[in-house]
């Protein structure tokens, strides 16, 4: 260029608009296509004189520095454009990348290159190229808490590449699964562990992987996610019995019976095992088919097969025994525990030879062995209730034969309603329980208590009102009464100021009871106090931190306190766990996860466009474009 046509190039430059600068140095920068990364630095230098606080420009003059290979100036541009535009993406992954090169290329602290990563991927959450490159840098630091929550945003995104000769995620899941592991984060190693199993074709290795974390989560009393982790082994390897054995005794905690029943099946279709039959029996007993459970309990008790061992013997004579008194077959159960050549020397077994000797009116021999079961299981549920009745009744003189006869009877009845509600068959306690009480009013707390928990589970909600109202007058200081009354009339629009009352009293008195506790932190939630209701459901969790209902109850507080990432932590906590209502807890927090994300996406998208407005050209308006 001859000295004449620069001077005219710069006469040009010197009328023309810092926005006219800006696209002619955008046209001559490598990455548009041009070839003078030099000459677009020295103009976006003038537009940055002309408008010092434009972070584009400042951002671009960074860009065509590197292509110069400036790497100390790119550095500072893009320092500035960053502090001028805080929230925008573009310029955070400049400042980044820049960070990153110079950390890995001079082998320099990466603070400031994990930093600046962190934030570019935080403002830019679906850009893999942030998580990798984070990382990465993680790992090179030995910063592994780091790099598993880098790999694990990674895997997320699936990004449609490959690392080496694996799909890219799979290995960012794998390094995650490492990491979780060494630093024992629980929440990591599932995830990871869950996404690379759910893949087609997942290697025996993932599988594995997944089996150890699954009986992690059971030896945790994390149920919930045991039986996730169950479910995704028994549709990947549906051969192995074993898997959906487990799968159904986490399906037991959960008390659904009917899953856990078929699941046991399918278990012992495919490799027949003494071991399961107990199981199974029990599931059909909570289902009401007590004559499937009896004859696999007969047949197993039967077997001379070694492989039963004396815990499955005990267990199964136990279950035999209740399915036996259940079906109204007393002398069946007689005529088999006479087999056995002596007394059973276990409670629940003489308590109910105990029952059938009553239901056959063999009054004798039962007061025989109930003195010998007080003596031998004072605390055991049935001797307890024995141990009420007077001694002269008890004794049946012929002066109180009549009462003795009527207070037997009554004691095999509270004993069957104790046994239906152990299996679940709340209506058959409920009859139980009508029996005795129309053989004599009943003044028994407890079992005024058991009477209306059968009446809530039937969902006969007012007559458990009545029922506890009966209670409150018997006993108005018992704590349970107390508190369950409390808690009915919370749940079921009763007056609020009643039932706080009733609670705050059942909490004095037992101050340490996290149930209690709970019920009051309902209390202050349903009054609004929100910051109390919060306060004391901590408590309540420190108190019982497996009780999924308290990390329910928390969550609904966080909600009205405008907190619902707070939530949703409390309710993905208690999906950990097995409970009866999981599954209505599960579709609300995949509700709230599902806005929250889109709440997060939008407020990345706001401030992500770093092009100057072309509404107005005038250059008096030229210092308005930045980001």
């Amino acid at each position: 260029m001859n000295i004449a046509l620069a001077i005219s190039c710069i006469a040009l430059a010197a009328q023309e608009s810092p926005k006219q600068l800006f696209l002619r140095a955008r046209e001559l920068q490598q990455v548009n296509g041009g070839s003078d990364s030099a000459r677009a630095a020295a103009l976006y230098k003038k537009v940055i004189a002309a408008l010092p606080n434009s972070s584009e420009a400042h951002l671009r003059l960074s860009e065509a520095l590197m292509e110069t290979r400036n790497i100390d100036g790119a550095l500072d541009a893009a320092k500035k454009a960053a502090k001028l535009a805080p929230k925008n993406a573009e310029a955070a992954t400049n400042l980044a990348i820049i960070e990153f090169t110079i950390a890995k290329m001079r082998r320099q602290n990466p603070i400031a290159a994990k930093a600046a990563l962190l934030n570019a991927a935080k403002l830019s959450p679906t850009d893999p190229e942030m998580w990798f490159r984070l990382a990465d840098i993680c790992e090179s630091s030995h910063d592994r808490q780091g790099a598993l929550n880098a790999w694990l945003h990674f895997g997320r995104l699936r990004p449609p590449m490959t690392l080496g000769d694996q799909p890219a995620f799979e290995v960012a899941y794998e390094q995650a699964a490492y990491h979780a592991f060494a630093l024992d984060d629980y929440n990591g190693r599932r995830e990871a562990c869950m996404a690379l199993a759910k893949e087609d074709d997942a290697p025996e290795k993932y599988m594995q992987w997944l089996e150890e974390l699954a009986h992690l989560q059971v030896e945790r009393g994390y149920l919930g996610h045991a039986e996730e982790s169950f479910a995704l082994l028994a549709k990947k390897i549906p051969g192995e019995s074993s898997v959906w054995q487990n799968l159904a005794v986490v399906q037991i905690q959960s008390e659904r019976f009917d899953e856990a029943a078929q699941n046991l099946k399918r278990a012992h279709a495919i490799a027949p095992d003494t071991k399961i039959t107990a199981q199974l029996a029990y599931c059909l007993i909570n289902i009401g088919s007590l004559q499937e459970a009896c004859n696999l309990l007969q047949g197993l008790l039967g077997s001379k097969s070694g492989s039963v061992g004396n815990a499955q013997i005990d267990q199964a004579k136990g279950l035999l025994a209740s399915c036996l008194l259940m079906l109204g077959r007393p002398n069946d159960l007689l005529q088999w525990m006479n087999s056995f050549g002596k007394a059973p020397g276990r409670a629940q077994l003489m308590g109910q030879q105990a029952q059938a000797l009553i239901q056959t009116k063999d009054l004798k021999s039962a007061r025989t062995l109930i003195k010998t079961g007080m003596q031998l299981f004072p605390d055991a549920l049935f001797f307890n209730l024995a141990a009420a009745i007077p001694n002269e009744i008890f004794d049946g003189d012929r002066k109180w034969e009549s009462e003795s006869t009527k207070a037997f009877r009554l004691l095999d009845l509270k004993a069957m309603a104790y046994l239906w509600a152990e299996f679940r068959q709340w209506d058959k306690c409920l009859q139980a329980i009508l029996e005795a009480n129309r053989e004599s009013q009943i003044n028994d707390v407890e079992l005024l208590l058991l009477q209306s928990n059968a009446l809530a589970a039937l969902n006969q909600k007012p007559q458990a009102l009545e029922v506890l109202r009966a209670c409150q007058r018997l006993a108005p200081n018992h704590p349970v009464v107390q508190n369950n009354l409390g808690y009915h009339l919370l749940e079921n629009g009763g007056k609020l100021q009643e039932a706080a009352a009733l609670i705050k009293a059942a909490l004095d008195q037992e101050p340490g009871n996290a149930s209690y506790m709970d019920s009051w932190g309902w209390v202050l939630f349903k009054q609004g106090k929100y910051g109390e209701a919060e306060a004391t459901l901590k408590k309540a969790i420190e108190a019982d931190p497996l009780n999924p209902e308290i990390l329910s109850h928390l969550g609904e507080v966080f909600i009205s306190l405008g907190r619902p990432a707070d939530a949703l932590e409390q309710w993905e906590r208690a999906l950990a766990f097995a409970f009866p209502d999981r599954a209505t807890l599960e579709a609300k927090a995949n509700l709230l996860r599902t806005e929250l994300a889109k709440k997060a996406l939008k407020e990345n998208d706001e401030g992500r466009d770093l092009a100057p407005s072309d509404d107005n050209d005038d250059d008096d308006d030229d210092g308005g474009w930045r980001p």
